[in-house]
């Protein structure tokens, strides 16, 4: 059986360790209605961020570091 996250893990183009496909399984499971995400730490927009996707998707993303 495997796990959610080998289930769901997907790298992308911004991810480090597949957060990018465990985000957006969540996201597709509880549809939020407010696609509003804050991201702490990220070194870059583009490197090792867990946000920058949803960017692109449309979301409104603050990023700190």
């Amino acid at each position: 059986m495997q796990t959610f996250y080998h289930k769901y893990k997907s790298n992308g183009k911004f991810s480090q360790f597949g957060e990018q496909g465990i985000i957006d399984e969540i996201i597709s499971r509880i549809k939020p209605k407010k696609k509003t995400a804050i991201e702490f730490g990220a070194p870059t927009w583009e490197f090792c961020s867990n946000t920058a996707h949803l960017a692109e998707k449309g979301w409104d993303v603050k990023m700190y570091d």
